[in-house]
């Protein structure tokens, strides 16, 4: 996939940050990330397909029909 397609943890965590009061940290991004995999109601990537971007790309990223699939269960949106 192309890199402009890629939404990184790093660009995600700011984002979130400034639409939520609290800053955000990569961890707890990730935990939020985890939750929205366990989550039934929401489509998301596997855990498999996140760990073979870390190991492939060397970061964690998500494409644009997941993000739009995180900013609703994040409540925001992040877009």
């Amino acid at each position: 996939m192309k890199k402009e397609y890629k939404v990184t943890v790093q660009t995600l965590t700011e984002r979130l940050s400034q639409v939520k009061v609290w800053p955000y940290t990569t961890k707890q991004l990730r935990d939020l990330i985890d939750c929205w995999v366990k989550h039934p109601r929401y489509k998301s990537p596997g855990r498999s397909t996140l760990t073979a971007r870390i190991k492939k790309d060397g970061y964690l990223w998500l494409k644009d029909s997941e993000l739009n699939s995180f900013s609703q269960y994040c409540g925001s949106d992040l877009t």
